[in-house]
């Protein structure tokens, strides 16, 4: 009936205007995320390398790669489980065999980069292991970062992602046409600003509070 025909309409009409101030909400959360992310130099910068140890994953052949575990294999976050929202995908977890004993494993504080990638944007993004990932391997196309300190973990990864260092990591992969990669001795040399202790805390709670709000609004 028509009459129901316009309470549908009205309906949909008001979940829509719903829709669009809480998308509205996010694009202005994320705007105040991206400013909460930059950092003013106060001290001496460092270079990234001497804050982590980092390393791509290693190649493998596609015979290695395994949908279900099995005796040795090794479990492998490759580029389907970092996608572009910025949060980690475990919903379907490959795993390899013949993983060499230098490969780099992921624990609790460790960050993962997009190495190489044919969106240039998507180069750098990073991302936050934790301990679903534990013990885990990247692909060839990431890089795995593992601080000498795991407290810096939190600091390094809401900085790292901050736009001007995301556009600096954009600017310097190499390749001008194809797949864009940025090379493990480049990033190893960005300089990293050095924070008090007290500057360090504030800047972590401002940016996790940032964070949580983005998060319960996209819910």
């Amino acid at each position: 009936p028509l009459r129901e025909q316009q309470r549908i309409v009205d309906l949909i009409g008001a979940l829509d205007e719903a829709i669009d101030k809480v998308q509205e909400g996010v694009r202005a959360a994320q705007q105040v995320m991206a400013h909460l992310r930059r950092v003013e130099v106060s001290g001496r910068p460092v270079d990234l390398g001497s804050l982590c140890m980092m390393r791509s994953g290693p190649s493998f052949k596609a015979a290695d790669v395994l949908l279900e575990p099995e005796p040795g294999a090794v479990p492998l976050l490759g580029i389907p489980n970092t996608p572009a929202s910025g949060q980690l995908l475990l919903d379907s977890i490959s795993y390899v065999r013949g993983v060499p004993a230098s490969a780099l494993r992921l624990d609790e504080s460790s960050l993962v980069l997009i190495r190489t990638n044919g969106n240039r944007s998507r180069i750098g993004n990073v991302y936050r292991a934790d301990r679903r990932t534990a013990g885990f391997v990247v692909s060839a196309f990431q890089i795995a970062l593992k601080p000498h300190d795991p407290a810096e973990s939190a600091f390094l990864y809401w900085y790292l992602g901050s736009p001007d260092v995301q556009a600096e990591i954009s600017t310097n992969a190499s390749g001008s046409t194809g797949l864009g990669n940025v090379a493990v001795s480049w990033l190893k040399s960005l300089q990293i600003p050095r924070l008090t202790p007290d500057e360090v805390v504030a800047y972590v709670e401002r940016c996790e509070a940032a964070g949580a709000t983005i998060a319960g609004q996209a819910v």
